[in-house]
């Protein structure tokens, strides 16, 4: 039985992950918009640079976002970019907790960058007196534009979730709605990611660990007629690859998500581990893969995890920043289910303090 067991196991696995190339192909995947940010503690300014991929492979000039929308005091939390009908939209959320001069707020940046490629002074569109806001995803759902933050706390160690949804007819964002909340503590939800299909679909996924129980990766979906299904626990279907042993024991440090198609792609990364899995049509996911046995990257290589899905060709983009040399790096899984060599983006600031955060977003 030995046998048959094994060769059912590296089915799954692959079905999951795919094979590895050698050499990355040279199939066109569109241009890639880089965003990073730099790591000072909770001191500040922040900075912001932009990286272009044109679909050749080559990168255009970095360009320093914060020089013309600003820079942001405090402690930067997380940043998502998503681009939408022809432009590149940009958020940051941000905590004054840490900065003596600056206000004791959290705040949620926004930027949307103008056609000639300059970025205009950052908008607040959410503000949190008293509170930080830790975790900002956005993701295209159609031709909207909707963003999803962890709220205030309500009561203790209450934690939730709020939505809104840009209105291009006027520019303007609704009201943000509670749409999840979570009676544990603080550390939950600790991460979030999200994604949206062109059906109108809009995918959120949180993970954290509740006061007693285990680990959980809870996962919801917003109907275009703005009712949301009930979370569920996909480790059930996924399996927990993280063990009790593992540093830290709770899991993932790194959540992302990607739409390819009408299939949701979701990774996590624990201290350079990246596992990969796949939510299907049919709504039911693929175990998680780990990535490392296809892509070549050890343990403790790579962090700061980041994917895209590349429209011209149902591709899949994962980038990451290589501990080792702290540039960054990425991959990309092709639409028959094979995996690029991983590659070196040759522009890397290296030269700034270090690589705080980092997203990568297509179109």
């Amino acid at each position: 039985m030995a046998a048959p067991l094994a060769a059912a196991c590296v089915a799954v696995v692959t079905a999951v992950l795919g094979v590895v190339h050698a050499q990355p192909a040279a199939a066109a995947v569109g241009d890639v918009h880089w965003f990073l940010s730099n790591d000072r503690g909770n001191l500040g300014p922040w900075d912001v640079y932009q990286h272009l991929r044109r679909p050749d492979g080559t990168f255009a000039s970095r360009v320093r976002v914060t020089a013309q929308a600003g820079v942001v005091q405090g402690n930067n939390y997380s940043l998502s970019a998503v681009k939408l009908l022809g432009r590149m939209h940009l958020f940051m959320s941000a905590d004054t907790l840490g900065c003596v001069t600056c206000p004791r707020n959290g705040a949620l940046h926004y930027s949307m960058q103008n056609a000639d490629g300059t970025w205009p002074a950052w908008t607040t569109i959410l503000a949190q007196t008293g509170n930080i806001i830790p975790h900002v995803v956005a993701a295209a759902v159609g031709a909207e534009l909707h963003v999803v933050v962890t709220g205030p706390p309500r009561g203790e160690n209450t934690v939730t979730l709020l939505h809104s949804v840009r209105d291009f007819a006027t520019g303007q964002w609704r009201p943000f709605q509670e749409f999840a909340s979570f009676a544990s503590h603080a550390n939950s939800p600790r991460l979030m990611a999200a994604a949206g299909t062109s059906s109108g679909l809009l995918h959120v996924v949180v993970n954290g660990s509740p006061a007693s129980g285990p680990e959980r990766m809870l996962h919801t979906v917003r109907s275009p007629n703005g009712t949301w299904s009930t979370m569920a626990n996909i480790l059930g279907e996924t399996g927990r690859p993280w063990t009790a042993t593992d540093n830290p024991p709770y899991g993932p440090r790194k959540l992302v998500a990607a739409a390819v198609g009408s299939e949701i792609h979701l990774l996590y990364e624990n201290f350079g581990v990246i596992f990969h899995t796949i939510r299907g049509t049919n709504g039911s996911w693929l175990p998680f893969g780990n990535m490392s046995t296809v892509t070549g990257l050890a343990r403790n290589d790579l962090e700061k995890l980041s994917a895209t899905a590349l429209g011209l060709n149902g591709d899949l983009l994962v980038a990451g920043v290589h501990g080792p040399a702290n540039d960054l790096r990425y991959t990309i899984r092709r639409a028959n289910g094979s995996w690029d060599a991983w590659t070196s983006n040759p522009l890397a600031p290296t030269s700034i303090d270090d690589i705080g955060k980092l997203v990568v977003a297509s179109g």
